[in-house]
Order: C-alpha cells, then sequence, then structure tokens
C-alpha cells in the first residue's frame, strides 16, 4: 500500500473497548514523529458534546451564536470547532485543509466506515469479536497486534510492535530503513 494519491497514507486503529487504542496510536505517532515524518491524527467520540470547549468560553459562544466553524487560534495551538455531524470523509477533508504536509493520517474510530475502504491500513487490536466479524469485509492491508497488560491492567505494547509498524508505515510512504530503537 502507499499514499493514496490524493493525500497522505490513511492509517486506522481499531480495537474493542478499552483494548489500547489511543495508546498505541500515541506510541505510533512518537515513532513517526522520531523518523521525521509528519502525521496528523483523528480521533471520533460517539458523545454527542464531548467537553472540548467549555460552555462560556469565546469560542463557544460563537458557536453557540450560530458559527458554521469556529477556528481558536493562539500563540501555541490552532483548533477547529464545527457543529454539525462529521462521518470520516468529512474529518479527512478537515486534516487535508488543516496540515496539507501530513504524510500520514492515524484515525482512532469510525471503525464501521474504515474497515471496509481500500485506501486504509487497518491496525487491528485483537479480541473482539464484532471488530472481527467487520473485518470479514474489510478491504485493504490488515496489521494484527495484540496488548499486553499491565499490573494495573491498561494495555500495553511491545517496543518491537510500534518498531514493526512503524517500518511498514516507512516502507508504505517508500522511505524503508531503520527506526529508532533498532
Amino acid at each position: 500500500m502507499s499514499e493514496s494519491p490524493g493525500g497522505p497514507l490513511l492509517v486506522a486503529v481499531v480495537g474493542g473497548k478499552a483494548a489500547g487504542k489511543t495508546t498505541l496510536v500515541e506510541a505510533i505517532l512518537r515513532a513517526l514523529s522520531e523518523a521525521g515524518v509528519r502525521a496528523a491524527a483523528i480521533k471520533h467520540t460517539h458523545e454527542a458534546s464531548p467537553e472540548v470547549d467549555r460552555p462560556g468560553t469565546d469560542s463557544w459562544r460563537m458557536a453557540a451564536a450560530g458559527a458554521s466553524t469556529v477556528v481558536l487560534a493562539s500563540p501555541n495551538l490552532i483548533a477547529v470547532f464545527r457543529s454539525a455531524p462529521t462521518d470520516l470523509e468529512g474529518a479527512l477533508g478537515v486534516v487535508r485543509c488543516v496540515d496539507p504536509g501530513a504524510r500520514v493520517v492515524l484515525i482512532e474510530g469510525f471503525k464501521s466506515q474504515a474497515i471496509p475502504r481500500e485506501d486504509v491500513v487497518k491496525v487491528v487490536i485483537g479480541g473482539d469479536r464484532r471488530i472481527e466479524e467487520m473485518l470479514k469485509s474489510a478491504g485493504g492491508e490488515v496489521w494484527r497486534v495484540r496488548a499486553a497488560r499491565d499490573k494495573g491492567g491498561a494495555p500495553r505494547f511491545e517496543p518491537q510492535e510500534i518498531r514493526e509498524i512503524t517500518r511498514r508505515i516507512l516502507h508504505s510512504l517508500g522511505r524503508p530503513g531503520r527506526v529508532v530503537g533498532d
């Protein structure tokens, strides 16, 4: 698999609840950053109103007043708030506009939309029967990983697995070579 002609390599991390998706996305992002690859991330949530912009703030007030999109810009951060139901394609459109230099987009969530797509690499954290059933209709590549659990029950991934995923991503970008930690 290579970068899609219209943009970055799309990599969806899928797994059941508390499988370690965010932990894995963080590790992959760190490894790609260390390899000098610009990567963006999309996080999907089923919460209707996740707390990202607190009531009473200026950006919240602008959205409440009817702005279709609010961009919050500070010296160290740009945040985009859009009050409309967004599917995976809409979220990818925002990333492409806001960060056109991203070579990889890591997607957490949107599994029912990402799994069937041919242009999305699926990194699957095993163990969820519902996801295994969905994978029967998967298009594109599927890579599998396992999460171990630490003493507190939190998911963790072996460094070798992170290096292997990073190598595969770099190879897909046409940049085979050593990964930090080899």
